[in-house]
């Protein structure tokens, strides 16, 4: 008979980085022999050892992992999409481990040592799971720790002086948090060989899309999750948008872009600095848009530009980030300001304000205790 292995899920479940899963037990050992295929290892102190290797399943990989090893104790580190954990779970119930139920977040205090706000903890572990970037994930985290339950208890203790003002900013901020929270898109448009594609990549840190001299290269768009400034967004570099009427799979290559477009929050209309800027684009209501001169190492910068910029040498590429975030209303973003992040705290941070203007004062504690949940 085997010797007995437990496994848990750690970290909430649903999309994130890095998920990890918790072995312990006297069969830890030979549970990994069978499924762990080591690339390196290094000792670390005491009897723990990290390794980095594969994880496998009938020699079939499921992931890249790095383990923690200590004695009758394993932590196996992975990537945290759903499907991943669920296959590196049912290998290690496949070779006889027992799957341990995750705790329930109810089994676990969320409110702040320095305030009584369950409510506010729950929703922000609720929604910490679906944030992409670090600085969305602080942005919710200091509602928590500070910003709105701050204000609310604070509110409390002296409720006859409170002024019903910031509870209503606090709401007016739901709008955006949500911005934030779906990560916005920015697509990049414009004619063939305007320089998106290299302005993708700078924007990104890394190449995502192909760049050549010959235009055209791009035929299809190109969809990035990049980080500016903590913000996460979704950047879109597009095929080029010809002046003249386009055949074949030029014509496919514009109405997708043109497509994508239709959708964007912000797009960066790109043109080499002697070129005009056009007015026929079509974006939806409310899109804002950022005429760029690219290629500026090359050319004298466009008069009708909003920005110019060369992607390879210019360090004005600053510009055009904070300018895509001033264009979302995300640029200079206090973020210790009190703000929702859920509609029901809207819903009370507006009754209790109108509480307050009414001097109803019993009520209005009545509903900030509710909203904090104690």
């Amino acid at each position: 008979m085997a010797a007995e292995v437990r496994a848990s899920l750690q970290t909430p479940p649903g999309r994130g980085g890095i998920a990890v899963i918790l072995l312990e037990g006297p069969g830890v050992e030979g549970l990994l022999g069978k499924l762990f295929v080591p690339r390196s290892s290094t000792q670390a102190k005491g009897n723990e050892a990290l390794g980095l290797g594969t994880l496998t399943r009938a020699g079939r990989m499921i992931d890249e992992v790095v383990v923690r090893r200590w004695r009758h104790g394993a932590e196996v580190n992975l990537h945290g999409g759903p499907v991943v954990v669920k296959q590196a779970l049912e290998a290690f119930a496949g070779e006889g481990a027992r799957v341990m139920p995750m705790q329930p977040i109810d089994a676990f205090d969320p409110s702040h040592p320095r305030w009584n706000n369950p409510a506010i903890g729950k929703e922000m572990l609720e929604i910490l799971q679906s944030c992409q970037s670090s600085g969305v994930m602080g942005a919710v985290a200091r509602q928590w720790s500070g910003g709105l339950s701050e204000l609310c208890a604070g509110a409390m203790k002296d409720i006859q002086r409170a002024e019903s003002r910031g509870f209503r900013r606090a709401a007016d901020g739901l709008e955006i948090m949500k911005r934030m929270l779906k990560c916005p898109e920015v697509v990049l448009a414009g004619p063939p060989n305007a320089g998106k594609s290299t302005i993708a990549n700078a924007l990104a840190g890394r190449e995502v899309s192909i760049v050549h001299s010959q235009a055209g290269t791009t035929r299809d768009w190109v969809r990035v999750l990049v980080g500016i400034d903590g913000f996460a967004i979704w950047l879109t570099d597009t095929a080029g948008l010809f002046d003249q009427p386009a055949h074949d799979i030029d014509a496919q290559a514009m109405e997708r872009s043109i497509a994508r477009v239709r959708q964007a929050d912000v797009v960066v209309l790109v043109r080499e600095c002697d070129g005009d800027f056009g007015s026929d684009l079509e974006c939806p209501p409310g899109c804002e848009v950022i005429h760029l001169s690219s290629k500026c190492d090359l050319h004298p910068p466009s008069s009708n530009a909003h920005l110019a910029v060369s992607a390879h040498r210019d360090p004005r590429l600053a510009d055009l980030k904070k300018e895509i975030l001033d264009r979302l209303g995300l640029g200079g973003v206090d973020l210790t300001e009190p703000r929702v992040f859920t509609a029901r705290q809207r819903r009370l941070t507006l009754a209790c304000a109108d509480a307050i203007d009414n001097s109803r004062f019993y009520q209005a504690c009545t509903i900030l205790r509710e909203l904090l949940g104690e």
